[in-house]
């Protein structure tokens, strides 16, 4: 009895050396392949590294190593370990990998079901305030891939998340949570070889007035429109205040040149004044003057002519 129980323990745990677990990998990274446990080639027995039953690689204790073809160029082996590196791993590179120790029979030593996935896209995470009060802090937060593939619909309090809508929550490769950690709500998109994150801090939509649009970069839409709106008045109360300068420049500009007018009036009317007081003596009395003194002079040689004769 106690030899049968042996041989059922050495069956169940040589089972699952070979069987293994599965090894997942982000595309485009190197998977390392480890032989576990000792082992010991002689003439009789090699170890191959198989995929899907096609031969990878061979190691022989009275030889080089050999890489077969298509893996030549993206493989290295590596004689001290038996490991083996596949570079620049695709989705087609996924499947069953073994390590075989091969002589007259074949017992694998180890296996490995690898699974190559690509890293997971970016999050949208969404929050609308709702009609409660911020003692409760019900809010209901829409979290979504940025391909639209996954999204989840919650409600979360200050402690708590419940899903609402069940479809489309998760696909084969990867999942969308949304939880609360930290003070933060926390939109989760992972698999099993990447994650993306993004959080909004409870505080700020605790207090966010009801309706409000809260995204993850932490600004409330209708902030945003609140803003936008202050620099459109802004900027018509500084044209304006522009406008204005420029008529009351105008203005005084024009003040200035009537005023400068009027002077230059003034001016010209004082110097005409002046201009006929000084001519009017040299006209008017000088002439006269001497037309009396001709007159007087022509009278006194007429009344000395009869003397002369």
């Amino acid at each position: 009895m106690t030899a049968l129980a042996l041989l059922l323990l050495f069956f169940l745990l040589d089972s699952n050396e070979a069987k293994g677990s599965e090894l997942f990998m982000e595309q485009g990274i190197d998977l390392l392949l480890d032989v576990s446990g000792s082992v010991e080639l002689t003439d009789e027995h090699d170890l191959f590294w198989k995929y899907n039953n096609v031969k990878m690689a061979k190691f022989s204790s009275n030889s080089k190593p050999v890489i077969y073809n298509p893996y030549k160029e993206r493989a290295e082996v590596f004689p001290n370990n038996f490991s083996l590196v596949l570079k620049n791993v695709q989705h087609s590179d996924s499947g069953i990998y073994k390590a075989v120790l091969s002589s007259s029979t074949d017992h694998t030593k180890v296996e490995y079901n690898v699974k190559v996935q690509d890293p997971v896209s970016p999050v949208n995470l969404t929050v609308i305030a709702s009609n409660s009060t911020s003692f409760l802090c019900e809010r209901t937060v829409i979290c979504r891939t940025v391909d639209s593939t996954i999204t989840k619909t919650f409600v979360c309090n200050k402690e708590t998340c419940s899903q609402v809508d069940k479809e489309h929550a998760t696909t084969n490769s990867s999942s969308l949570d949304v939880y609360i950690q930290e003070k933060h709500i926390i939109c989760n998109h992972s698999n099993q070889v990447s994650w993306k994150q993004e959080r909004i801090p409870i505080s700020s939509v605790c207090w966010a007035a009801p309706g409000t649009t809260q995204t993850s970069n932490g600004v409330p839409t209708i902030a945003v429109s609140a803003a936008a709106v202050a620099g459109a008045i802004l900027v018509c109360i500084v044209c304006l205040a522009v406008k204005c300068k420029r008529q009351n420049n105008l203005s005084t500009k024009c003040e200035g040149a009537q005023k400068k007018r009027q002077d230059n009036s003034l001016c010209s009317t004082h110097s005409a004044v002046n201009f006929q007081e000084v001519k009017s003596p040299k006209t008017d009395i000088t002439p006269q003057t001497e037309a009396v003194y001709a007159m007087v002079n022509k009278v006194k040689n007429s009344r000395e002519l009869p003397e002369n004769n």
